[in-house]
């Protein structure tokens, strides 16, 4: 009697492993077209994401060094404004930096690359703060080459 139960529940698993079998073979197909796009991505929960890190890729031209592409709407989704308040205008003034409101999902290598592309600046480190307002903000320390007040007349906010 209990040899009828062990084949029992042998034989349910073997129902089983063809379905699975199936689902692997076609998560395994979707990948490998993920991979030949090379513009998704998978993430923790199997299911494939589009990758925003192609867009950030910057151009090489023989001859010409590294060239930056342009900017994009996704540069703008992640780096949405600069934030103009008095506090802002006293750090450009005095300490070089710029301050922007940025994606929640943005983070200080993002940010970097974004401002030294969009503004053609070179960026010495970012600083990420998230405010009480809900807001993630970016304090962007640019090279003494530069100057930040150039820029933020540029953008219009001093």
């Amino acid at each position: 009697m209990t040899e009828k139960i062990v084949k029992k529940e042998s034989a349910q698993p073997s129902k089983k492993m063809p379905k699975r079998e199936e689902k692997q073979k076609a998560t395994r197909m979707t990948k490998e077209k993920g991979a030949e796009k090379g513009s998704q991505k998978e993430s923790k929960s199997g299911t494939l994401t589009q990758d925003p890190s192609p867009a950030l890729k910057t151009e090489a031209k023989p001859g010409s060094g590294v060239r930056l592409s342009k900017a994009t709407a996704e540069d703008f989704e992640m780096v949405k404004f600069p934030l103009i308040s008095e506090k802002a205008v006293n750090m450009i003034e005095t300490e070089n930096k710029l301050t922007f409101v940025t994606s929640k999902r943005a983070t200080k290598s993002l940010v970097k690359e974004t401002i030294e592309r969009v503004y053609g600046v070179k960026v010495d480190s970012v600083n990420m703060v998230n405010d009480m307002k809900g807001r993630k903000k970016a304090i962007v320390k640019i090279n003494k080459a530069f100057k930040a007040e150039e820029v933020a007349t540029k953008l219009g906010v001093i």
